[in-house]
């Protein structure tokens, strides 16, 4: 059975071209030079032989009916979920007014096909945006624990032969931002271990408090860019949790 690594791949090696709202490929076609966002997750699914259908909010719909829905927190930290935003009900009537998706790559980013300005790229602020639903692509493996015990880090955390540079640049920032050195106060723990649990947990909280700040400052100004639900993970049934 085909693998949601598969597929990402496919998707992550489209990063850097265009966006075309609308456009149609082929699932024949080795290497398009544009897609819209749900385009290129029905491109790499027919390429590999996944049924997908186009269309944001039919894709939301497919998956409801394999009855492959997951709340938003868990796509976010599950690699290969698909990640929807829409304005209403995308299970009812025709395409709600605006409507969007992008894959998880289980750590805070995406790859997806954002806008004519942006194209096909990896976005770092998963945590930051409204979803409204999320789901698993039906009939694909997802790994599990023991296959990939950290499917968050696959952006973040690199192979074992370069682990010391990564950790100690994310040791580096974890004292910038704490401005504590757990070193000088003898607490006993591996440089890896703390840039791990800051990787994971403390970075994407910070975002998302830097977000709050921004949210509260524009009601106080009488501007507001969002509703508060952008701070709300809506459940399966689009209920706030």
């Amino acid at each position: 059975m085909t693998t949601v690594s598969q597929i990402a791949a496919l998707m992550l090696s489209s990063e850097g071209d265009a966006y075309i709202y609308g456009v149609e490929v082929s699932p024949s076609e080795e290497n398009p030079a544009a897609f819209d966002c749900s385009e290129l997750v029905q491109w790499a699914c027919n390429r590999l032989g996944v049924e997908m259908p186009d269309g944001s909010w039919i894709q939301a719909r497919f998956c409801n009916q394999h009855h492959t829905n997951i709340p938003v927190a868990e796509a976010l930290a599950t690699y290969g979920a698909l990640l929807f935003r829409f304005s209403s009900d995308p299970y009812s009537g025709g395409r709600p007014a605006s409507a969007h998706v992008a894959m998880s790559l289980g750590n805070g980013t995406t790859i997806e096909a954002r806008s004519t300005r942006l194209g096909v790229g990896i976005f770092e602020d998963a945590y930051e945006r409204t979803w409204t639903h999320a789901a698993l692509i039906p009939n694909v493996t997802y790994p599990t624990t023991e296959e990939d015990p950290n499917p968050m880090d696959h952006e973040h955390i690199p192979p074992a032969g370069e682990i010391h540079e990564w950790a100690d640049g994310a040791w580096a920032e974890w004292c910038k931002h704490s401005g504590t050195n757990p070193e000088t106060r003898g607490w006993n723990f591996q440089r890896e271990d703390i840039a791990w649990v800051y990787t994971r947990v403390i970075k994407p909280l910070i975002a998302r408090v830097h977000r709050l700040e921004e949210i509260i400052a524009a009601i106080e100004a009488g501007q507001p860019s969002e509703p508060f639900t952008a701070l709300i993970t809506p459940t399966r049934e689009g209920n706030p949790q």
